[in-house]
């Protein structure tokens, strides 16, 4: 599941299709359902932007924020220190990086109810 190998991506930009290699160290999440996400780290560092900047709508006092805040800026700490996603599964110790960004997900989705 973690070889390095090159792999050839077909983008779309601006309507022309391009070819890039790019090196690629895991292909599986090993998860049904769950794709491998290429920018993890950096979709990781945004999200948990966008959830400290939603909790701003949330009173200080409410205790799911300051828990939430708690754990965002924690992984949010950890993503900017290392660049090595599996260093930062490792460091954060809650599984893969596609598994945090679904958590992320389903955090910004609760927001909805404090709001």
């Amino acid at each position: 599941m973690m070889s390095k190998r090159l792999l050839n991506v077909r983008t779309i930009t601006g309507g022309v299709k391009a070819w890039r290699r790019c090196i690629v160290t895991k292909t599986s999440t090993g998860i049904v359902g769950l794709e491998v996400d290429l920018n993890g780290r950096a979709n990781l560092i945004v999200q948990c932007e966008n959830i400290l900047e939603a909790l701003k709508g949330i009173p200080e006092t409410n205790g799911y924020r300051q828990d939430t805040e708690k754990i965002v800026k924690y992984r949010l700490e950890t993503a900017m220190k290392f660049e090595d996603e599996e260093m930062i599964e490792e460091e954060i110790g809650q599984g893969q990086l596609e598994e945090l960004l679904e958590y992320v997900y389903h955090d910004l989705v609760v927001f909805e109810f404090f709001i």
